[in-house]
């Protein structure tokens, strides 16, 4: 038995999202705040772990349960102006929910859009044993391998009058403030005290409720006891919030013993009275033999004898002797036993406290063992939906650590046949995964999450309009391990093509002039030039802001300004966006020009909250990154031509380092040799095996915002807003 899918509608920020689930484990990626815990705490809840954790009020959606807070309230404002008579009022008030034969309930639709509601899809195979959901099967369809609940919180009205009625003078004592008050502020702050009555009777009045139905959620009959749903789940749940030892802990704080109290539960109840079976009584005679305990009574007949002297004499007369004594059990010996046993480190013939032996360590073995006895425990009911969730499993671990921990997992899920959920704030975790088995969670406004599932993402590529080739499909998989575990916390994205670009970007975004998006989560990713337009579509299923920043790459010998006009650039990803926006065939040729005419009407950051952006002609018609840098600081095009002299006394005035190209001809003097006139692109082609000496010139002399190219420049500002 597996849960396929589990649809949210109204639960705190999640407005109407779903769940598809893998076979085996979903992993749930998101940044700290995005929503995970919420999901997992929302399981613990509806399928019954004992975590204290209860629905509320509170956990409807804010713009939601206010927007229904003052509906009721404008709704008993109306009532009370038309007369304050208790019966009358209760009649109208009990119209608006109720209706009449003519009239459809004014509130009816508002107390649906305002409950919250949680669907489950559970299937089965065709030779699982489906006994203990017999009773919830309502579609006797033989393709219909599938049992469907519903769990409720909704509004009870008959609960909202009932509370009413108790608190009727309370109501409308405020409800006379409100209409006796002239002054519009004060009217507004007795309205004030009114929500808050009301708001303590709705929150009353929300009730909880199971329903067993039929394929298409319709048909909805009440599961009474709520235990007999849960009784459908072997759920267990590892917090993300482990109390992992602690070495600065008190030496009996259960900080000391987390593991140690592990395995003690995990030993079980039978398998300690076993191993302790003898134990207590050979405690017990030692007692005796000793004569523990009127040792223990003498000791304390001794040094309490002054008080008891004085408690006589202040009695009345009587007599009595206070005294300590012992009363050994062997439930008690068995406590304390277990309190004495304490996990340890060996290490040849030393043994060391768990606490000394690193938090991620001790966070491994313990999901471990509890991962363990959960396997131990469903061997019993093998008839249940065995499903198995930890919370953030990469607490205190380095990242190989991570990645091996993971595998282990994903095998022993594949092995013992179980069902779970993992969620996860790192990028090490969800590059050990496949990118099909990852939901991310992702914020869509302050108030709002979505759910974004990446296996219905590679199945819509697939079948859309676009044809996802094998190729294709493999490569996505491909972009996901080396880059995509980033994109998924991110706020927003860069792609870029080198390791010059990393280092230079990597130091702008520490400037005060972008400090903006050094605040927020901007994900670094060197694509090349040939595929950064692979990434788009997932960019756009995941709302992420990008800005693509390549080189327009025209013909590389290429230094008229009219011939670079005329040329055509070799960059796939430019190519790309601007076919797709103008939607003009592949055969079709595109210049140079008409990518600059494109730049200029800033066309290129309209696609989809995309910019791609490029060297143009604000940049001196360079086409690479050490081009445009150049010709910004010199205040140059790529035609002007300089001799080696002024090459070289550039050079030293700004600290840069670059090579000057060429030999003497024979022949040729020192002073022709200097003289002779140069252009930006000769100088770079002597570079080119030079780049990172040139950026590291250009990051140590502090020169970076200097030698900023207006193309990364109107990016940058761009992808701040």
């Amino acid at each position: 038995m597996k849960i396929k899918q589990i649809i949210i509608q109204n639960y705190r920020q999640f407005l109407q999202e779903s769940i598809c689930m893998e076979e085996k484990i979903t992993f749930i990626a998101g940044a700290n705040n995005s929503g995970k815990t919420s999901i997992i705490e929302l399981l613990n809840c509806i399928l019954g772990e004992d975590t204290g954790g209860k629905i509320s009020a509170d956990d409807l959606p804010v713009e939601v349960y206010e927007e229904w807070l003052k509906l009721c309230e404008n709704k008993l404002e109306e009532i009370y102006e038309s007369g304050i008579q208790e019966n009358d009022f209760m009649n109208k008030l009990n119209k608006l929910f109720m209706g009449n034969e003519n009239n459809v309930p004014e509130l009816q639709a508002q107390i649906e859009n305002g409950s919250m509601k949680v669907k489950l899809e559970i299937i089965y195979k065709d030779k699982e044993s489906i006994a203990r959901f017999s009773p919830y099967l309502m579609d006797l369809d033989k393709k219909t391998y599938g049992f469907f609940f519903v769990f409720q919180f909704k509004f009870s009205h008959t609960m909202f009058e009932r509370l009413i009625k108790n608190n009727f003078d309370k109501v409308v004592i405020r409800l006379e403030r409100i209409f006796k008050e002239a002054e519009l502020e004060e009217k507004e702050k007795k309205r004030a005290d009114l929500m808050g009555v009301v708001k303590e009777i709705v929150d009353q009045s929300y009730q909880q409720k199971y329903y067993y139905t039929d394929k298409e959620y319709a048909n909805q009959q009440p599961i009474e006891n709520e235990k007999s749903f849960y009784d459908l789940f072997n759920y267990r749940h590892i917090f993300a919030n482990r109390n992992m030892p602690d070495e600065k802990a008190g030496k009996n704080s259960d900080k000391k013993k987390t593991i140690s109290m592990a395995m003690i539960e995990f030993l079980g109840k039978e398998q300690w009275e076993e191993l302790f079976k003898d134990w207590p009584e050979m405690i017990l005679d030692k007692i005796k033999d000793d004569d523990i305990e009127n040792k223990i009574r003498k000791k304390s007949l001794d040094s309490l004898s002054t008080v008891i002297n004085v408690i006589n004499e202040t009695n009345g007369g009587r007599k009595e002797e206070l005294v300590i004594n012992s009363d050994v059990s062997n439930d008690a010996l068995i406590e304390f036993l277990k309190e004495v046993s304490q996990a340890k480190y060996k290490i040849g013939d030393f043994y060391f406290g768990e606490e000394t032996q690193g938090l991620g360590y001790s966070n491994m073995i313990f999901m471990h063992l509890q991962l363990e006895k959960y396997l131990e425990a469903i061997k019993e009911h093998e008839d249940k939906v065995n499903f198995f969730v930890i919370e953030e499993p990469e607490a205190h671990m380095h990242p190989q650590m991570q990645k091996e921990f993971i595998r282990h997992l994903l095998k022993k899920y594949e092995d013992e046949e179980i069902q779970g959920m993992i969620t996860t704030h790192s990028s090490e975790v969800v590059r050990a995964t496949e990118l099909c088995s990852l939901r991310v969670v992702r914020g869509k406004d302050v108030f709002t999450k979505r759910i974004c599932d990446m296996r219905k993402f590679l199945e819509e590529a697939q079948s859309g309009g676009k044809k996802l080739n094998t190729e294709i499909k493999n490569s996505y998989n491909l972009f996901f391990q080396i880059n995509f575990a980033d994109i998924v916390f991110a706020d927003k994205v860069i792609m870029f093509e080198g390791d010059t670009e990393r280092m230079y970007l990597k130091q702008l975004l520490r400037k005060d002039t972008f400090r903006n998006l050094e605040k927020q989560y901007v994900a670094l990713l060197q694509v090349g030039g040939a595929y950064a337009h692979w990434y788009k579509d997932i960019l756009q299923y995941l709302e992420i802001k990008a800005l693509i920043l390549t080189d327009i790459d025209y013909e590389n010998e290429k230094t008229d300004i009219n011939e670079i006009k005329k040329s055509v650039t070799s960059n796939g990803a430019i190519l790309d966006f601007y076919r797709g926006q103008k939607k003009i065939d592949k055969k079709k040729t595109v210049t140079i020009e008409d990518l600059y005419a494109w730049q200029n009407a800033k066309q290129n950051r309209e696609i989809a909250d995309m910019m791609i952006n490029f060297q143009g002609e604000k940049d001196g018609y360079t086409r690479t990154l050490e081009e445009a840098m150049l010709v910004k600081i010199f205040g140059m095009n790529i035609e002007k031509k300089l001799t080696r002299e002024e090459w070289k006394k550039k050079r030293e005035e700004y600290g840069l380092k670059y090579r000057i190209p060429g030999k003497k001809e024979k022949g040729m003097d020192d002073e022709t040799w200097e003289k002779e006139e140069i252009d930006l692109r000769l100088i770079l082609k002597a570079t080119s095996d030079y780049k990172t000496d040139f950026m590291y010139s250009v990051i140590l002399s502090g020169k970076e915002e200097e030698l900023l190219p207006e193309y990364i420049e109107e990016g940058l500002n761009w992808l701040m807003k």
